[in-house]
């Protein structure tokens, strides 16, 4: 890291934002007499950590550059239970803040690497003619300067012919982002592996790979000024004379290509300081204090001496980004606001922004809260942010978190009409449903679980028993004694199926769990599984006879799982509709006992997902569905009240999108609640 902003206990200290009593590691941090950014942190700040979407998001907002090729690869949080934006669960540990840095020097570094990158990031510096090469060297492999451990010059070509390394040395004149280049092939040895290399910094392996075709191999880094030393290492020699195999590495040449000549400043460092402010405020999502300017001011000064580049200004714009892609201020959502307390605007600005579209706040809700508007036109905000793309995505994802379709590409059925490709259509399908659903239809929650209607193509509804003359997906229409709302998609049903075969215990715990919030017991330790299919029973009474009445799963699955999961055995593992199961009617019919509701009874999939539609306990958990995940963390029982009002709003048929607004407009998502 380049300079030392570690807050080492706020990052490690997980949701509560308390700093740890007791921590064996060596605390790096400043204290809070020491640092302003601290001293403003209020007492117990409620903390959020970004999604690695909302980081990519707010990256490429402040620096516009695409950071998804760190984000993509940040480690994952765990999730053990709830949506991916749990705040609850999105920590920051060792590795992920690790990642943080790399990300963080990385980009700062290509901020002062492109001079339209930079012109972006710092339009109050302009420069004169800019944007040139500053460095390039290519040294062939079989120069003197070209010093190997292993083999010789071979031609045009250096030949390691056993493990070493040939190093060359560079003299970097200015810090940046390079672009490391070497030409090798490979001879081959008896067991067809190419030869393996590695291409180092100063004896650190950037890239590793095998060749046999010459091949040019490429990798960016960060290099400091000064000498460096690039090698290429070979590693699997090989040496089989009696076969006529010798396995050779083959370097043509090596060669180092970057860091940027931005050109001429043609302010001061005092003229370009003023962005400090602009830019930090702006990444922090906030107006800084009087001492923040000053300290972050001081960082921007410090640029010239730990960086050293001759560049002055570039140097302190490189350390400020790098510094404040590493901060608390950035990496958070934070709430400073006392509890019980309407959030500050600024927060409320954040949370409404990165909650709805993943994003920080755009232009539009900057410029209100500049001039003091923000509260007045908050609502006119969130209707805007709910029907942007990025908000379209965002509601779209809580679906898709919901309904568990990315789990879709591990459908596998030996049927003549599965392929994997089925799988995308499956997914495809019900992406554009719910979409058609919320933003064409501005349905209901009652009508997403009975709608007559679903978005497919052609091969999609040969499977629905529907004709249909179009790849291109189109709103058809599906017989309603068949097909009722999003349960009876094809997607969900083959999603909760067993190999070869359609399976109401799956099926049945997926409503229980997803569509009802209603808590199943754990199963016991040993759990026999399912009988082998027998043709002589349908595949309910195959089920029965293991957990019905009379068995060790009566409580549990008599009651509770098999009867929603029979009222879906009229579909069979690819969602197809059947009236007979090995020759044998389908019998969907059973009753199941609703908190809120009573018994129920029904006969077809159709009739269940009818009473699904009208039962209060479905309103309820769609509810608490949506409450939970723009909260950004689980149902608590100060949010019961808050349930209540978007359950009745979803029983009186309020649509979907009326129901996310209401969401965002309740006091449980603009006041920062009690501790």
């Amino acid at each position: 890291m380049m300079y030392p902003i570690v807050f080492t206990w706020f990052l490690s200290s997980g949701c509560s934002g308390e700093k740890p009593s007791n921590d064996n590691t060596t605390d790096t941090s400043p204290s809070v007499e020491d640092d302003p950014s601290l001293q403003n942190m209020g007492i117990n700040p409620r903390i959020h950590r970004l999604t690695h979407l909302q980081w990519n998001n707010s990256v490429a907002s402040l620096l516009n550059i695409d950071a998804s090729s760190f984000s993509d690869n940040f480690q994952q949080s765990t999730l053990s239970a709830g949506f991916e934006n749990n705040g609850e669960v999105l920590a920051v540990d060792t590795i992920l803040f690790q990642d943080y840095q790399r990300a963080a020097e990385s980009l700062g570094a290509q901020v002062v690497s492109d001079l339209n990158t930079y012109a972006y990031v710092v339009p109050e510096d302009p420069r004169e003619g800019g944007s040139t090469i500053a460095y390039t060297e290519r040294i062939e492999g079989e120069s003197e300067d070209a010093i190997g451990t292993t083999g010789a010059a071979s031609g045009n070509r250096y030949n390691l012919w056993s493990n070493g390394t040939l190093s060359v040395e560079f003299d970097i004149p200015h810090a940046g982002l390079y672009t490391l280049r070497t030409l090798v092939s490979g001879t081959p040895c008896d067991d067809d592996l190419g030869a393996a290399m590695e291409l180092r910094l100063d004896g650190e392996a950037l890239v590793a790979t095998e060749v046999l075709d010459p091949i040019e191999v490429s990798v960016e880094s960060n290099i400091s000024t000064g000498t460096h030393i690039v090698s290429i290492a070979f590693s699997n020699d090989c040496y089989e004379p009696d076969l006529g195999f010798d396995r050779n590495l083959l370097i043509d040449w090596i060669e180092v290509e970057g860091g940027v000549d931005l050109g001429t400043s043609t302010q001061s460092l005092t003229d370009v300081t003023p962005w400090v402010e602009r830019f930090v405020s702006e990444a922090f999502r906030r107006p800084l204090t009087s001492d923040e300017v000053a300290l972050w001011n001081d960082v921007f000064v410090d640029g010239a001496t730990l960086l050293a580049s001759g560049d002055d200004i570039a140097d302190g714009v490189r350390l400020v980004v790098t510094a404040v892609l590493q901060s608390p201020d950035f990496l958070y959502r934070i709430e400073r606001t006392e509890p019980n307390t309407i959030l500050d605007p600024f927060e409320l600005a954040s949370k409404l922004s990165f909650q709805v579209c993943n994003t920080p706040p755009d232009s539009d809700m900057v410029s209100d809260l500049d001039n003091g508007n923000f509260i007045d036109n908050y609502t006119e905000h969130a209707e805007r942010l709910l029907l942007s793309e990025c908000g379209q995505e965002n509601l779209l994802q809580l679906h898709k978190e919901l309904f568990h379709w990315d789990g879709y590409a591990n459908i596998d059925q030996p049927d003549d009409a599965w392929d994997t490709e089925l799988n995308t259509l499956f997914k495809e399908e019900i992406e554009q449903f719910i979409a058609w659903h919320i933003y064409t239809e501005n349905g209901t929650v009652k009508e997403l679980y009975t709608a007559d209607y679903t978005i497919a193509n052609d091969r999609l509804a040969a499977l629905y028993g529907v004709e249909s003359t179009t790849s291109e997906f189109t709103r058809i229409d599906l017989d309603p004694t068949e097909r009722s709302g999003i349960l009876t998609l094809l997607g969900p049903l083959a999603y909760k199926s067993d190999v070869g075969q359609s399976s109401p215990i799956h099926r049945g715990v997926f409503i229980n769990d997803i569509v009802l919030c209603k808590s199943l017991p754990a199963p016991p330790d040993v759990v026999p599984g399912l009988p082998v299919q027998d043709p002589t029973l349908t595949n309910r009474e195959r089920v029965e006879a293991h957990t019905g009445e009379g068995t060790c799963g009566e409580g549990c699955h008599s009651a509770l799982i098999n009867p929603p999961g029979f009222a879906f055995e009229q579909y069979d593992e690819l969602g197809r509709f059947r009236t007979e199961d090995n020759g044998l009617p389908v019998d969907a019919g059973d009753d199941y006992y609703f908190i809120l509701d009573g018994l129920q009874s029904w006969q077809t999939g159709v009739e269940f997902t009818q009473i699904l539609a009208e039962s209060q306990e479905a309103h309820q958990c769609y509810a608490e569905h949506v409450l939970s995940y723009f909260l950004g963390r689980p149902i608590q029982d100060d949010d019961e009240h808050f349930v209540e009002t978007l359950y009745q709003a979803s029983k009186d048929n309020t649509s979907i999108l009326d129901l996310v607004l209401l969401t965002v407009e309740l006091d449980s998502f603009r006041y920062r609640g009690a501790e």
